[in-house]
């Protein structure tokens, strides 16, 4: 990556493909697409081959390689349990077929300030959860952190080693805080969102919100748990891609 921007374009152009196989409720297809369509993955509809090829079921490609495939009844079963269209005290979550298993990355397009808080707040609990590793976060300036001072006080406070990026506009003082603060007046930091974890060096704990803002003051990016995206993201902070 040469940008944060750049990242985050290269990421949601980078889509999937799922076909569904003679799908006996049509209604589930458009499911599918509701519930597939913030991540990047292309929804559409196929007959099968030959005289006894299977029906009913759905295939996930990566640029035309196949990823995943599950029957169509058990996606179907967990997206409408998740959409609280029906309800199952016993569901079991690690029991999701295998086209799920490999939804790693959703973008957005419009999220708001509020929106951006949230979805930083996965990131930070997972972060805050191992109490191990690095997170990075960008807030644009560091005036947004009055908004969250108390989770960053637990965060500065658990283990973590944690760099905070932003123009130095924060009238607490910070070194009541146990954060390594980056102040450079660089364009992407005062342009960009992101809270990034390294998992602790552990692939499967990594995760990653990136986004940019657009004219309208929204945010464009996308939440990450592939490693090497996170890995990429990192790489390029630490060559000083956003300063010192």
């Amino acid at each position: 990556m040469d940008s944060i921007r750049s990242l985050v374009e290269r990421v949601e152009s980078e889509g999937r493909t799922l076909t569904v196989y003679d799908p006996v409720n049509e209604a589930v297809v458009d499911r599918l697409r509701d519930y597939f369509g913030p991540q990047r993955v292309t929804v559409s509809v196929a007959e099968s081959r030959g005289e006894h090829a299977p029906a009913n079921f759905a295939v996930l490609h990566d640029d035309g390689d196949v990823v995943a495939a599950s029957d169509l009844d058990d996606v179907d079963s967990v997206i409408a349990f998740e959409a609280g269209i029906v309800s199952d005290p016993d569901f079991d979550r690690d029991s999701y077929p295998a086209v799920l298993e490999h939804d790693d990355t959703t973008t957005f397009t419009s999220f708001n300030k509020r929106n951006m808080i949230i979805a930083s707040r996965e990131v930070e609990v997972a972060a805050h959860t191992v109490g191990r590793g690095e997170l990075r976060v960008g807030f644009q300036s560091l005036s947004k952190m009055d908004d969250q001072w108390r989770v960053y006080t637990q965060l500065a406070d658990s283990g973590l080693d944690v760099h905070v990026y932003g123009l130095p506009d924060w009238e607490k003082p910070r070194n009541e805080l146990n954060l390594a603060f980056h102040t450079d007046d660089v364009s992407e930091v005062r342009e960009s969102w992101f809270v990034v974890y390294d998992g602790d060096g552990q692939d499967s704990r990594k995760i990653a919100l990136i986004a940019h803002e657009q004219d309208d003051g929204t945010f464009h990016g996308f939440w990450t748990y592939d490693p090497g995206v996170v890995d990429e993201f990192l790489d390029y902070v630490h060559a000083g891609g956003l300063g010192a």
